[in-house]
């Protein structure tokens, strides 16, 4: 396999391509993400980001979580503690009940 040698130039330009690169595409996660919200807000639902605390994605996580609010329950008072795991609002199992 022939290795290539980059001068110290040209191995700044390839970065500064991947950075701008990186940039973009989380611009347009956010704006993706941005009017998703918008447009399930309109009709109605809940939307729960779920982002880091930078305010980007996670890798291999669920972006978004659009609830009914016909399907929401409110407090944890009606949950049995053990269904409970800290750092939850609502548990799913219970969103599906009618």
């Amino acid at each position: 396999m022939k290795v290539l040698k980059l001068t110290p130039t040209e191995r700044a330009a390839i970065k500064r391509k991947w950075q701008l690169a990186n940039v973009k595409a989380q611009a347009t996660a956010r704006n993706a993400k941005l009017f998703t919200k918008y447009a399930l807000g309109k009709k109605g639902w809940k939307v729960a980001s779920l982002d880091n605390r930078h305010g980007f994605e996670y890798k291999g996580v669920v972006d978004l979580v659009a609830v009914k609010p016909s399907a929401m329950t409110f407090g944890l008072s009606e949950f049995r503690k053990s269904e409970v795991v800290i750092g939850e609002g609502f548990m799913l199992n219970e969103l599906a009940k009618p």
